[in-house]
């Protein structure tokens, strides 16, 4: 639905079909992918910036370097390249460690997107060996702190040593001010954002209510929400970019269209955008005892409202799930762990 989602009454979500804890595993169309495997094996969990064990959250690719982002704002980068080889053949594959301009206790780096490049993959390979990047977007992603809405703009360099540095450019915040009053849908809070570089969108993904089991069976009147805007123009080819004003504030005025989908599993996490299909990450670490948050892979599509695909990944990715970005045909799962998941993106 390309035009105006207007406002789903309460009385309409009400009649919405509930969706039973628990039915995620049963015959409504899970499937198991069968060329999930590890792909690439990270460096330690401890921080080289604090000493203390991190949690990775969101990733991205840039040519043939991963970004593998840790809550509170840390940064690491794996060359690609060397990941071709055996997991075992560790040489090469970690450059290093550094610290975003946005780091801060609050600054869960759930999300990460870098901005859309007119290059072609050998010469965005050649940018990235010569320490040139286009923009990266960092979501905050963490519910009830003062910048929950917050998207970060980073500007990443490498200088002729190969150490890595970022400074924070840009604040993009969300502002649900007047969703109701003028027909969307207002989320509860803490979208992860996502660009969808073939259409232009910048697009805020999020749901009614937190996606959390314990929060009980009302869960069954959720839904999820992604909300579109266009992509700010200085992001449409950002390997160039001049300053910019510290804070962007998109409001409904902005919205170019809203969509609204069923409520699929639990537990988001985050996802990757291409010409209108958004491949998104749900769930914790594989556990039989923990079915309703198991990790999973739902597809959703603006151009329906439907969802498209439903991969459980229960048994197959082991570790709690993070982020997803596209490499070379292929989808790549971040883990909280201390490995990235290969996967066709024909899923």
């Amino acid at each position: 639905m390309m035009t105006k989602l207007k406002y789903i009454a309460s009385s309409f979500l009400l009649a919405v079909t509930i969706l039973p804890l628990g039915a995620q595993n049963d015959s409504t169309g899970w499937t198991k992918p069968q060329d999930c495997k590890p792909f690439l094996r990270k460096a330690s969990l401890i921080s080289e910036m604090n000493g203390k064990k991190t949690s990775r959250q969101g990733a991205d690719v840039y040519g043939n370097l991963l970004f593998d982002l840790a809550n509170g704002g840390t940064c690491r980068v794996y060359d690609l390249k060397e990941a071709e080889k055996p997991l075992n053949a560790q040489s090469g594959k970690y450059l290093g460690e550094f610290t975003l301009g946005s780091a801060a206790s609050e600054n869960h780096c759930n999300a990460a997107s870098f901005g859309p490049s007119s290059l072609s993959f050998k010469a965005q390979c050649r940018n990235a060996s010569k320490g040139r990047f286009p923009l990266l977007l960092v979501s905050v992603g963490k519910a009830g702190v003062p910048s929950e809405f917050d998207l970060h703009v980073e500007k990443i360099t490498r200088d002729k040593n190969g150490v890595f540095s970022s400074r924070l450019i840009q604040t993009i915040s969300l502002d649900t001010t007047g969703f109701t009053s003028n027909g969307y849908i207002k989320t509860f809070g803490c979208p992860n954002w996502m660009i969808d570089k073939e259409r232009g969108y910048l697009c805020a993904f999020s749901a009614i209510r937190r996606s959390l089991v314990e929060t009980g069976s009302p869960m069954g009147t959720n839904r999820y929400v992604a909300t579109i805007f266009r992509l700010p123009s200085y992001l449409r080819n950002s390997e160039k970019v001049s300053e910019l004003p510290s804070k962007l504030v998109l409001s409904y005025k902005d919205i170019v269209s809203q969509h609204s989908f069923e409520f699929a599993t639990f537990f988001t996490q985050a996802g990757y955008m291409s010409n209108g299909k958004i491949y998104y990450l749900f769930g914790t670490k594989s556990r039989d005892c923990f079915g309703n948050m198991s990790p999973k892979m739902v597809t959703f599509d603006i151009d329906t409202d439907k969802v498209t695909a439903r991969m459980d990944l229960n048994g197959v990715v082991l570790e709690e799930p993070e982020d997803c970005c596209f490499y070379q045909g292929n989808l790549l799962i971040n883990v909280n762990g201390d490995k990235v998941y290969r996967m066709g993106l024909a899923h």
